[in-house]
């Protein structure tokens, strides 16, 4: 599998992270209190420099208060899949 449409993916998971933060008008440092987590890790979980464990992915989902799967249910992520599909 290419790393390169990886890399894609874990950078869409993170944004999608950072549009459900800032649509529950919560600050990285609320998330970061509510999950556990280190402001660096969490910082580029979002940046999508680094890919979260599903144990973090959890965690961030409850402290968001979505399911996990709102990581996944976004356009960008379905067109990425769909692009892959087509190579």
């Amino acid at each position: 599998m290419n790393s390169l449409y990886i890399e894609s993916l874990i950078e869409t998971i993170g944004q999608r992270i950072h549009d459900l933060r800032e649509s529950k008008n919560l600050s990285q440092k609320e998330v970061i209190e509510k999950c556990g987590l280190h402001k660096g890790s969490y910082s580029k979980i979002e940046s999508g420099s680094r890919c979260p464990s599903l144990r973090t992915l959890l965690k961030i989902a409850i402290a968001l208060e979505v399911p996990p799967s709102s990581f996944f249910d976004d356009e960008r992520f379905h067109m990425l899949l769909k692009e892959h599909k087509k190579d």
